[in-house]
């Protein structure tokens, strides 16, 4: 894995990058197939450009997101976008993403898995398929855990093409009690059992790579 430290602007082409962003702006325009991993990064703003016959395998991670944060991807044609968020919040946090198909052949599947320990989280999902294009895929995944906070969400798929694969899934719960219980018959503290299960939770749309890095290892 490539480590750089980036500005407000950068190109990627086709590798894996852990980016480490200087500025609360970062704008990427990616070719060919990359995967981006953010970790504990506090932007504000994030526009992802996806060029035509390219792939994004995008996930992020915050432990505390505590600033608001804009996203918007642009997809074109023939491009994938497997975008993965996830973060803890102890304070109030919004999220507003926005996905903009304007052509063909394009997928787009939008995870985020969220925990609210304290405050109020919000998360304004919408992607965009514009008229007069064809088989385009727009898929949201949006999971929120409430632990002691508040959790919004908001899915949103605007269509304006008949030849369009839509479908979304939201859920907001809190921690099932009977995977406590039964990690507590196998001997298990109430609150390690907890913790286990938020843990699994909160990194269950990351890659291998993401679990390495949010265990510690950072190493390229």
């Amino acid at each position: 894995m490539n480590n750089l430290l980036v500005g407000s602007k950068c190109h990627l082409n086709n590798g894996s990058f852990l980016l480490n962003v200087e500025d609360e702006s970062l704008e990427i325009n990616i070719q060919d197939e990359v995967n981006v991993y953010l970790f504990n990064q506090n932007l504000k703003n994030l526009v992802l450009n996806v060029s035509e016959y390219s792939v994004i395998n995008f996930y992020q991670y915050n432990d505390n997101l505590t600033d608001d944060l804009k996203i918007t991807i642009n997809q074109n044609n023939n491009s994938v976008v497997n975008f993965n968020i996830s973060f803890i919040n102890e304070t109030n946090s919004l999220i507003n993403l926005n996905n903009y198909i304007t052509g063909n052949d394009n997928s787009s599947n939008i995870k985020f898995r969220n925990i609210s320990n304290c405050g109020y989280s919000k998360m304004n999902i919408n992607v965009y398929v514009k008229s007069k294009t064809k088989n385009n895929v727009a898929l949201e995944d949006l999971r929120g855990i409430t632990n002691g906070g508040n959790v919004e969400i908001e899915p949103n798929i605007i269509c304006e093409s008949n030849e369009t694969i839509a479908n979304h899934l939201t859920t907001i719960g809190v921690i099932n009690r009977e995977e406590i219980d039964y990690l507590m018959q196998k001997g298990i503290s109430k609150e390690i059992a907890k913790q286990i299960l938020l843990n699994s939770f909160i990194i269950s749309n990351m890659n291998i790579n993401m679990k390495n890095l949010i265990g510690g290892d950072q190493n390229a």
